[in-house]
């Protein structure tokens, strides 16, 4: 049986990228400019951003499971935080909410009458009364 040679890619063909993308319209649009790509690259931060906040919710403020699910590493989340005030405020505000339904759901086991939420409670708040 004769062996047939690999059908290989002409190596323009590798180093020339796909020049057409999707824009945020929705309309195919061929990138021709550095500013093209730099927008693309901005555009799909932005969305990355979002669906990291989506997951960070879902995940009751929980960043290494919103992490996990929204494939966004640890540190790119950190860079974002320290360079993006707007992410840095809804990332706060997530943690925030996630903190006050925590709370609200211990003061309901206190109102239960479970020792252990009274006994967390007092020995975290009610430590400086003795």
């Amino acid at each position: 049986m004769p062996r047939t040679a690999p059908i290989q890619k002409p190596l323009t063909a590798l180093a020339e990228p796909n020049r057409t993308r999707w824009n945020p319209d929705g309309e195919k649009k061929r990138l021709s400019t550095a500013a093209d790509f730099v927008e693309l690259r901005q555009a799909e931060t932005r969305r990355k951003k979002l669906v990291f906040l989506a997951a960070l919710k879902a995940s009751l403020g929980v960043v290494g499971a919103a992490a996990k699910l929204s494939q966004v590493h640890r540190n790119t989340i950190q860079d974002w935080r320290k360079a993006d005030s707007t992410f840095r405020s809804e990332f706060e505000e997530i943690r925030e909410r996630s903190l006050d339904f925590v709370e609200s759901q211990l003061f309901k086991a206190i109102e239960r009458g479970d020792m252990m939420a009274i006994t967390f409670h007092l020995r975290t708040k009610g430590r400086q009364r003795g």
